[in-house]
């Protein structure tokens, strides 16, 4: 008897090379998502009061302790998914950061000329990673984690 799967000789060359390679591509990808929230975070730490200005001049009140929730959320959620733990609820935080953030500073409707173009293409690139952490969060961060030693043990 055979271990192959009845479908798998319909399947194409690029779903046999997701199948042999997926974890490693999840891997790689997680990393990838992970290093935009990195940098993001790092930047408001190097100068969190004027992340703080800036929340504050887009009419937000408690600046300052919004700003220190931020950099926690893309620190631990980007930590979740460079080491592979608790993925799921790491791509919750940064959904919730990403979207916030989305709504808060690109809102290209209210501009007009180039800096809407400019907040234009930041809005989508932010709807581009949420696409990224939506398909993360269905199919998971693969066996490359801490999560799959665990339920190994």
């Amino acid at each position: 008897m055979s271990d192959r799967s009845p479908l798998a000789a319909f399947s194409s060359p690029a779903d046999q090379l997701a199948a042999r390679t997926g974890n490693f591509i999840l891997l790689i990808g997680r990393i990838a998502i992970a290093a935009i929230f990195i940098q993001s975070a790092y930047g408001k730490l190097s100068n969190p009061a004027s992340f703080a200005s800036y929340l504050a001049g887009q009419g937000l009140p408690l600046s300052l302790p919004l700003t220190y929730i931020g950099i926690a959320f893309e620190i631990l959620g980007a930590l979740a998914l460079i080491v592979g733990f608790q993925v799921r609820y790491g791509v919750l935080l940064l959904l919730s950061f990403t979207i916030i953030a989305t709504l808060i500073s690109h809102r290209y409707w209210e501009f007009a000329g180039p800096a809407r173009e400019t907040q234009e293409v930041h809005f989508l690139k932010n709807l581009a990673m949420i696409g990224g952490l939506l398909v993360l969060f269905v199919n998971g961060g693969g066996s490359f984690g801490f999560d799959r030693l665990i339920k190994r043990s």
